[in-house]
């Protein structure tokens, strides 16, 4: 535990000073703009803990399947809630060398490429969360 003028202040984010990648940065900007936030978004800041949500968790995956060329699952968002874990991802999708940060790809992560895909889900009404 940290004691005295070492320890964290409330409300101020610790920031390691590695610098981005530019696919980090890219990851970034796609979550400032889903999520409205100008005040900026760390590189290991959770996404749900800004205010994420499932439906802006689909907003980010179409923006990044855009943006790199990648077929994202949504599930990769909540595996790899952090700007460097889902920039990992993404860079393992593409097959790129990006930083993928201190804390690498998602715990649990398959590359979409070869795992299985579940074909013709559709929401019902039986299915869809309650509002």
């Amino acid at each position: 535990m940290l004691a005295g003028r070492h320890a964290p202040r409330p409300g101020v984010r610790c920031r390691r000073s590695r610098r981005w990648s530019p696919l980090e940065r890219e990851v970034q900007r796609i979550w400032q703009d889903v999520l409205g936030n100008d005040e900026g978004i760390g590189l290991h800041d959770d996404f749900f803990a800004l205010g994420g949500h499932s439906l802006a968790a689909l907003q980010v995956v179409q923006r990044c399947q855009d943006s790199f060329g990648v077929n994202l699952p949504v599930k990769t968002v909540f595996l790899a809630p952090t700007v460097a874990r889902l920039a990992a991802d993404v860079a393992a999708l593409r097959g790129t060398a990006a930083s993928p940060g201190p804390d690498g790809p998602a715990p649990g992560w398959e590359d979409p490429r070869t795992a299985p895909r579940a074909e013709g889900l559709r929401m019902t009404p039986e299915r869809e969360a309650p509002v």
